[in-house]
């Protein structure tokens, strides 16, 4: 079977209260899911970017959080853990046969990092160093440049409202630790269609774009004005 996505689902007793923690405490964009909604006229959330997403559903009950429902792959697991604790959130102590933390911080088996928190609803998540940071570590890998194409569909009435913000972060952007080259396409004959083409000279470097406060700002006033889900697709140079 060849997939194109795998979403990990949440259930959440307070959808407002959910959006709320992830947004201003996890640091994740945040966005209504048409396609989960309840027969109360409640809607799902869709959280995170692109294909890489959270999808948190309606539920009456809370979560009990007695196992790792999900899991969030970041390039530093103890930067996140301090950007998340000054915003409020708790991380989770165990000490276990399986798994012993100090400060909040275990090993996994395959030498990464990981520590849990439980969000607003109870549900468990894990923050886990990404395969591909340690995949990087110590080889020549590590400062191979990064290519991200960003496919942006504005709802055609607020075509001047999402040009005007894509000049002004385009412009702001261009000072990221780590970003060699930015540029804003429009599609020739198709106005409400936009691309951003970001070349980052490495992973780590595009992987900590994504919380940076610039691109949360960005998203966040971006996220009213879309046609559909922001689409971002990252790429390596082939050797030719």
């Amino acid at each position: 079977m060849k997939t194109s996505a795998i979403t990990a689902t949440l259930p959440a007793a307070d959808l407002g209260r959910a959006r709320t923690f992830y947004l201003e405490k996890v640091g994740l964009q945040t966005a209504d899911a048409g396609y989960l909604n309840a027969s109360d006229g409640r809607l799902g959330l869709a959280i995170g970017d692109g294909v890489n997403q959270l999808v948190i559903y309606p539920a009456e009950a809370k979560s009990r959080g007695d196992f790792m429902q999900a899991v969030l792959q970041v390039s530093d697991v103890r930067a996140a853990i301090e950007q998340m604790r000054d915003r409020g959130v708790h991380f989770e102590e165990y000490a276990t046969a399986e798994t012993q933390t100090v400060d909040g911080v275990a090993q996994t088996p395959d030498g990464r990092e990981a520590a849990w928190f439980k969000d607003s609803e109870g549900n468990l998540i894990g923050v886990v160093t990404a395969l591909a940071q340690k995949a990087l570590v110590g080889t020549a890998a590590a400062s191979t440049s990064v290519y991200v194409i960003s496919h942006i569909d504005i709802i055609p009435i607020h075509v001047e409202a999402g040009r005007d913000l894509l000049v002004h972060y385009s412009a702001d952007v261009r000072g990221q630790p780590g970003l060699a080259r930015f540029e804003l396409l429009h599609q020739l004959h198709r106005p409400n269609h936009f691309e951003t083409l970001a070349v980052w000279d490495s992973e780590s470097h595009y992987v900590d774009s994504l919380s940076a406060q610039i691109t949360l700002q960005y998203r966040e006033r971006l996220h009213p004005l879309l046609g559909s889900p922001f689409d971002d697709r990252v790429h390596v140079l082939e050797d030719i």
